[in-house]
């Protein structure tokens, strides 16, 4: 709310035109160049003996998935059918996107 924040910013790639977009906030909107990613990034991935491989736990990425196919090297997850990956951080999901998830699922032949 304007009474205790002057100006809210945000990335101009995931606005609307400014004319309009600034009109959906109370704050003065102040847009961030929308042709460069502006996101904090710490790099996740170290180069040992010319691989990639996990800096968390070192594990090769090339080693996720055996080298005759899909067949997965990882616990719990099954080689046959599709596998589904969601890349946004769980606390930004709307409660619904189970329910989107969930058909998504049921729709899938395998």
């Amino acid at each position: 709310p304007s009474q205790i924040m002057d100006y809210y910013i945000s990335w101009a790639a995931a606005e609307l035109p400014y004319a309009e977009s600034s009109k959906h906030y109370t704050e003065t909107l102040k847009l961030l160049p929308g042709d460069t990613l502006h996101q904090y990034y710490e790099p996740r991935v170290v180069v040992i003996d010319h691989e990639r491989h996990s800096a968390t736990d070192r594990m090769p990425f090339g080693k996720l998935v055996s080298e005759g196919g899909r067949q997965s090297l990882l616990p719990n997850v099954p080689s046959s059918g599709n596998w589904y990956l969601c890349m946004q951080k769980p606390f930004k999901l709307h409660p619904e996107f189970s329910y989107f998830v969930a058909e998504i699922l049921r729709a899938d032949p395998f």
